[in-house]
């Protein structure tokens, strides 16, 4: 994947916000397939700004939860207060000190959180049918 001169000075600016947050992750860039990721023996492209930043938030909140819960961890909607406060801080941290579209990224994790630990499914559309 080519990005643009633009695109690619945003995702290292991204990268450089969440170094601290990144021990753990195999988050590579090769020329001809951009910035990717290694999970399970497998490669998960991130295309996008956007993309990259929901996956870093995504591993943000699962190491959370790993650390803080039990081995059996719970649904997300079942996430006790505590630790869906600290996932929100760990986030929020990193966001905030991006320098370039803060205020886009501030929201789309306040999304991202509301989505995965705050609404209901019947409030995303799923439930009775």
């Amino acid at each position: 994947m080519v990005y643009t001169e633009e695109t690619k000075k945003q995702m290292d600016g991204i990268l450089a916000a969440f170094a601290d947050k990144l021990r753990g992750l195999d988050i590579r860039y090769a020329e001809e397939k951009g910035y990717f990721r290694i999970i399970a023996g497998r490669e998960e492209a991130m295309d996008t700004p956007d993309q990259l930043v929901e996956t870093l938030i995504g591993s943000i909140a699962d190491a959370v939860m790993a650390q803080k819960l039990p081995s059996h961890l719970p649904e997300d909607g079942d996430v006790n207060l505590e630790t869906k406060t600290e996932i929100y801080h760990q986030i929020m941290e990193p966001v905030k000190r991006l320098e370039e579209n803060r205020e886009r990224y501030v929201h789309l994790a306040i999304n991202y959180y509301q989505d995965r630990f705050e609404r209901k499914k019947d409030d995303k559309g799923y439930g009775d049918t």
